[in-house]
Formats: C-alpha cells, sequence, structure tokens
C-alpha cells in the first residue's frame, strides 16, 4: 500500500508539471490499513503501527518524494486528518497522523522548504472537538506553514463539508493571499456553489484590506 501510495504521488508530480499548475496535496498517514468503504466514516477495528514508527516512516516517504517534487519545481502540500470522538473511543488512542497541532508544527518543522500545509479546516474543528484544543491557538501554531486551505464547515462531531458561513470559526484568521482555496461542500447545488465561491471572494477581500 505505501509503495502504491508513492508511485500514485510520483504520477501527480508529473501531471501537476504537465497541467503547468505544479502543487499537488495528499493526506497525512495512517497508522492503519483501513478498508476503502471505512474511509470517511468511524474506522474499524486494525492492528495499530506504533504511533513513533507511523511518523518516522511517514517523515521518510514525504522527504524522499519531496525532493524528486524540487527537481519538477513542484511544491508539495500535507492535509491535516480529522479524528471524531467515536474513533478514538474505538481505538482508546489517536489511530491517525497529523491531527493535532503539535503533532503538525513538529512534523512540518522537519519538512524541506517545498512542502506545505494543507489545512482542512473543517478536520481541524472535529479534531479540535476531540482532543481538547483551541481552534484558534491551533491555527497559529500551524499558521507558518500554511499554503493553502480547505474550506467547509460542520458542528464539530463529523467532517459533514456543509457550506460555510459568517459564523464559520476561520475567517478572523484565515490567510489572503494564497494561491489555494478549495471550498470542499457536499449535497450543493451549482448555483448555492457559486454564491460560496462569491461569498469567500467577499471575505478574502476584507481579509487583504
Amino acid at each position: 500500500i505505501a509503495e502504491q501510495s508513492v508511485q500514485l504521488v510520483r504520477t501527480a508530480i508529473r501531471l501537476a508539471v504537465l497541467l503547468r499548475r505544479p502543487v499537488y496535496s495528499f493526506h497525512a498517514g495512517f497508522r492503519l490499513n483501513p478498508r476503502v468503504g471505512d474511509l470517511g466514516k468511524t474506522l474499524g477495528r486494525y492492528d495499530l503501527v506504533d504511533r513513533e514508527i507511523a511518523l518516522d516512516q511517514f517523515e521518510k516517504r514525504v522527504v524522499m518524494l519531496a525532493e524528486e517534487a524540487r527537481r519538477e519545481g513542484v511544491t508539495l502540500l500535507i492535509e491535516n486528518n480529522v479524528i471524531t470522538m467515536a474513533s478514538l473511543a474505538n481505538y482508546g488512542e489517536d489511530p491517525l497522523l497529523l491531527t493535532h497541532p503539535d503533532e503538525i508544527s513538529s512534523f512540518m518543522a522537519k519538512m524541506p522548504s517545498n512542502v506545505g500545509l494543507l489545512l482542512d479546516v473543517a478536520h481541524l474543528k472535529v479534531s479540535a472537538r476531540t482532543h481538547g484544543f483551541d481552534l484558534l491557538q491551533a491555527h497559529a501554531k500551524v499558521e507558518k506553514w500554511i499554503k493553502g486551505y480547505h474550506l467547509s464547515d460542520n458542528d464539530a462531531t463529523s467532517d459533514s463539508n456543509e457550506y460555510v458561513t459568517s459564523n464559520s470559526w476561520f475567517w478572523e484568521v484565515l490567510i489572503p493571499g494564497l494561491d489555494y482555496y478549495s471550498l470542499e461542500i457536499y449535497n450543493a447545488t451549482t448555483a448555492s456553489l457559486v454564491e460560496q465561491c462569491r461569498f469567500l471572494a467577499a471575505k478574502l477581500a476584507v481579509r487583504s484590506a
């Protein structure tokens, strides 16, 4: 699975160059090998790799891929994982990597300059409730590595990919002027997505002013 994942990133690096959009993003690693059907849901029971071993393996693979990406002029972005209360209760510990701002910042500090953080604000919101950390303090801790955002909202219990609103938690800290903002919203009409894009553009304009 690890080798297939590495080959997928290598293919994506080449495609990014061909598309003249030299950025590719992927999720942080797991401590388990879940079935595809379990992704995005409460994780079933799997054997866990030791956390430090998993982090070390992920670090070495990302550094290797970053060097290959650097030669092609490509930036790699790592997206923070999301941990729910249910998944944490199921294992009694966090089976995923990079759900907590302390671990995110520690990991990113070891990365080459062409590796950044793709911050999924909805993932962070759910993980904040699960781990009990403050969202604004978490954003401040990882801010220096943020090169893109995935934007949606939820009730902090699950990553439900709802519309962003004026009450969404992240507006006062969202970094303006980046090249990568993605609205990751489910079950939306074309018209509502267009409105969400306009809403986001207006919010970013205010942040840039």
